[in-house]
């Protein structure tokens, strides 16, 4: 995988020969190690001409949990804390695998800290 230094010089190389052929016995003979191949040095071109930088774009990627969701799991959960995520998820109309989730991420260290708090409390009153 090349750096981005990398691909700009490729990019810059390939801008003046227009040869990708060229473009990888350039890069051999800097870097000493295998050069991308010729739809590589191409698409980074093209990507370089249309966005004006050879780095990866950002992913949209999975839409995180909302505050309002995070918040009502929490509320369940403290009102009714032997309640089935199953059931859960039922009222709440988000997916088990979302409560789960949230249970496990977004709430551990909150339980975390209440489990220190206690046991703190618990070897001080005795």
């Amino acid at each position: 995988m090349a750096s981005m230094k990398e691909k700009a010089q490729c990019v810059l190389w390939y801008h003046e020969t227009k040869s990708p052929v060229s473009v990888q016995r350039n890069f051999r003979n800097d870097y000493g190690r295998p050069p991308s191949d010729v739809k590589g040095i191409k698409a980074w071109y093209s990507e370089f001409a249309e966005t004006g930088s050879v780095g990866d774009l950002d992913r949209s990627g999975r839409p995180s949990v909302s505050d309002e969701t995070v918040d009502a799991v929490r509320e369940v959960f403290q009102c009714s804390p032997g309640k089935s995520t199953r059931r859960a998820s039922n009222e709440l109309r988000v997916p088990q695998s979302t409560v789960v989730k949230i249970l496990h991420t977004n709430l551990k260290a909150r339980i975390t800290d209440a489990f220190a708090t206690v046991t703190e409390d618990m070897l001080e009153n005795t």
